[in-house]
């Protein structure tokens, strides 16, 4: 009669040890009844133990591990339970700042997180991080974009520069915003003065041909306006300079009518006085109506 097969020592541990699983199936996260069953059996019999032996000693080890081990596990266990929600904490605040900081908007939907795991909200929170940092750039070369656009302008307009109160917390989102408004004030500004200035060059350039007159300084507003370089004629100060010379042209331009019509009246004098008809004469200057007058005019 065949006699059951008896069992090894190594599988008499294993039953011994089938308690080490903290939830008895393959989600065993402290131990695992196979490798610890033998690497227990290859340290035993290294000592040369007999079976007797390794059955009195493998109630010790499951005491010890069940108690001393899982215990160990399990307070590591929370430990870093802990530790992870406090990154998780901690990757949510900077999330946050980061938000406030570019005054965007925060992409994180909160019923998609909270069903997530704690590894899984890490990898979340962090793909949101980068998707904002690389929005975070584009603001902030928008931001630098738009202030050399200002300081362009403030340098051809002599205008200030927009300047932020340092203890005041302002968005990345604001700033632009404040920056854009003002430059595009500026640009107004810049069309307006380009304008009169347009205007002012066509005076300008009639009463100089008028007079044959030319500015004293071959840098002056009024230079750079007849070789028509408005862009150099833009500030505040340089309008004032050309509606000054132009006022002056204008009285010099009076004086010389007023010269003009004293000088035809001699002429038209001694036209008499020697009985000829001004008609017939050369001289151009007499048959001039006043809207012709200029220097060339003047001196016939």
């Amino acid at each position: 009669m065949l006699q059951p097969k008896k069992k090894s020592v190594f599988q008499t541990l294993q039953i011994q040890f089938k308690s080490l699983s903290l939830m008895g199936n393959k989600d065993c996260f402290v131990l695992d009844r196979a490798t610890t069953c033998s690497n227990w059996y290859r340290l035993w019999s290294s000592f040369g133990f007999n079976e007797h032996q390794w059955l009195s000693r493998a109630a010790k080890v499951e005491e010890y591990t069940q108690v001393t081990l899982l215990d160990n596990k399990m307070t590591l266990y929370k430990e870093q339970l802990i530790k992870r929600r406090q990154l998780v904490k901690q990757l949510l605040d900077d999330y946050e700042d980061l938000v406030e900081r570019t005054g965007l908007s925060s992409s994180i939907e909160t019923s998609v997180f909270d069903g997530l795991k704690l590894k899984e909200q890490e990898m979340y929170i962090d793909r949101k991080m980068q998707e904002l940092l690389i929005k975070e750039g584009q603001l902030i070369h928008q931001r630098n974009e738009l202030e050399n656009k200002e300081n362009y302008l403030c340098t051809l307009l002599n205008s200030a520069s927009i300047e932020f109160n340092q203890n005041l917390s302002i968005s990345l989102v604001e700033i632009n915003k404040k920056i854009q408004d003002h430059v595009k004030m500026l640009n107004e500004l810049k069309d307006l003065r380009l304008t009169q200035v347009s205007s002012y060059y066509l005076k300008l350039k009639e009463y100089s041909e008028q007079l044959e007159w030319t500015p004293s300084s071959p840098k002056s507003t009024v230079q750079y306006l007849l070789l028509e370089q408005f862009d150099c004629c833009l500030t505040a100060d340089c309008l004032n300079e050309i509606e000054s010379t132009i006022h002056q042209l204008e009285n010099q331009i009076e004086i010389q009518k007023t010269r003009f019509f004293e000088l035809h009246n001699q002429l038209h004098h001694l036209y008499q006085c020697l009985k000829k008809d001004p008609n017939k004469d050369y001289c151009l200057a007499f048959r001039t109506g006043s809207e012709h007058i200029n220097e060339f005019v003047i001196k016939q």
